[in-house]
């Protein structure tokens, strides 16, 4: 994506909260122990994606161009909940 300083901070911060939404609302978004962490005494220990021996391959165009029933329903779900409690003062 080619944006300005300004808009990838937007984008970056969107995100953000987004990642934050979905680890508070659903347990099956990060299993526990997949992702780094840090205990009290402040030691970073490795999650297990570390060992993962995936190859990562670049995203296909689909065919298939309407948003099913499920994935509207999830959108509204989130703007349901960016635009009331969810809503930060940046974005007001």
């Amino acid at each position: 994506m080619l944006l300005s300083p300004e808009k990838a901070q937007a984008v970056t911060l969107a995100c953000c909260y987004l990642h934050n939404f979905l680890r508070r609302k659903s347990r099956r978004f990060i299993i526990q122990g997949t992702v780094d962490w840090e205990d009290e005494n402040g030691s970073v220990h490795g999650g297990s994606w570390r060992d993962l021996q995936i190859e990562i391959h670049g995203l296909q165009a689909k065919q298939r161009r309407n948003a099913s029933e499920k994935a509207k329903d999830t959108r509204d779900l989130f703007r349901r909940y960016f635009c009331t409690k969810g809503s930060v003062p940046w974005q007001r």
